[in-house]
């Protein structure tokens, strides 16, 4: 009986082994793509904060008196102001309480938004 049970150790801590390995090995695996999709993020964050400081510099230019933006400087404020808004709409989901409900919620809006032909995720978005 003592064999038996020593067998079925060996068998539970071989199949524990093999899990922990597997476990690992995916980690390794999507690690680098993990990795570069956040790189990527950041990037596409850093160029939203960017232009969101230039839309920004054209509005307060805009209030004052003397040296007002051009029209084309209001029409990239403003197309900007819209990206900014989409950005945000994207965020509120994730506010949601239940777990992967903003992420399901996100999702669905992009396909509808894909079937509907309504442009839901901001141009910075495009590339990933």
């Amino acid at each position: 009986m003592r064999y038996a049970e020593i067998i079925k150790e060996e068998i539970i801590e071989e199949s524990v082994k093999t899990l922990v390995d597997k476990v690992l090995s995916y980690y390794h695996q999507e690690k680098d793509s993990l990795v570069a999709s956040l790189q990527k993020l950041k990037r596409i964050l850093s160029q939203e904060k960017s232009e969101t400081k230039k839309m920004l510099a054209i509005y307060s230019r805009a209030l004052e008196s003397d040296n007002k933006p051009s029209k084309e400087e209001m029409v990239y404020a403003n197309s900007q102001l819209i990206e900014l808004l989409k950005l945000v709409g994207l965020a509120l989901p994730q506010l949601i309480p239940l777990p992967l409900a903003g992420t399901l919620t996100i999702i669905l809006v992009v396909k509808l938004g894909k079937k509907f032909d309504l442009d839901v995720l901001p141009k910075s978005f495009s590339t990933i």
